[in-house]
């Protein structure tokens, strides 16, 4: 847009991006300071940041007047705290939007439409972007009775579920395959098909070769279905929970895929 773009050019526009090991960034804006902090609390409530399990917090502020700011980020809190001391108070916290010309309201294409006002629990502890999104969950689980009540969030788009960073696919996929033997780090448009004789497929739907990893639970070696290769693992690079969902307990094992192709393993 050319508002950023002047912003930018005026320098009254700053954007950070999250580093491995570092939990909080500030970007100067004279009588304010944006704090951008990672991996906290996603509900509120303060709570220490520390940090993504992978590094993909994001955050871009602009100042638009004496106390009025542009703000959007994704996997971060940002806050803003007065240079002189003191406790900032937000007056009134708008969401908007980029106006894709087909929203109700009309407007000139491109421009940013209203979309409500957040409330004050939502703007206690911060403006929210813990999602890649929004300020809203992308996925949750939680536990019901003897079972577990999982949630994903689906854009109005489908195909914006292939645009998310890799990093968050994988912890999707640990979320709703955490009962699965096998666990898949790759991009978007690569599938993982399990069966429960512990054989299951990679299939890459990309233009191009792509190099995945898969974490197996119990097994030392993959056996090629198709070529009879056989692949060696690497012990605690696999399972779940760790860096983008992918990481710690299992063995891991390094898959590549030819374009628009699969390959069929064996866990042994």
């Amino acid at each position: 847009m050319r508002e950023v773009a002047r912003l930018n050019f005026e320098g009254k526009l700053q954007a950070v991006a999250e580093e491995q090991g570092e939990a909080t960034q500030t970007m100067d804006f004279g009588d304010w300071k944006a704090v951008v902090s990672y991996g906290g609390s996603p509900r509120g409530g303060g709570g220490t940041a520390r940090g993504n399990a992978t590094p993909m917090g994001r955050a871009l502020v602009a100042k638009i007047g004496a106390n009025q700011f542009w703000v959007t980020g994704a996997f971060c809190r940002i806050d803003f705290r007065p240079a002189s001391g003191g406790q900032r108070e937000f007056l009134r916290v708008e969401e908007v939007a980029a106006n894709d010309g087909k929203s109700s309201g009309g407007g000139q294409r491109g421009a940013f439409r209203f979309v409500r006002i957040w409330n004050g629990d939502e703007t206690d502890w911060g403006l929210n972007f813990n999602s890649a999104l929004s300020g809203y969950p992308l996925a949750i689980s939680a536990v019901y009775g003897q079972g577990t009540f999982c949630v994903l969030a689906i854009p109005d788009d489908f195909a914006d579920l292939y645009r998310l960073p890799q990093s968050v696919l994988n912890q999707i996929r640990a979320l709703l395959g955490r009962d699965v033997f096998v666990s898949l780090d790759a991009p978007d448009h690569v599938s993982l098909f399990p069966y429960d004789n512990r054989t299951f497929i990679v299939q890459n739907f990309q233009p191009q070769p792509v190099r995945t990893r898969v974490s197996i639970v119990r097994a030392t070696r993959l056996h090629d279905l198709l070529t009879g290769q056989t692949l060696a693992g690497s012990e605690g690079r696999g399972g779940r929970g760790g860096r983008g969902g992918f990481g710690g307990g299992g063995t891991s094992f390094e898959v590549a895929v030819p374009t628009h192709s699969f390959r069929v393993f064996a866990a042994e």
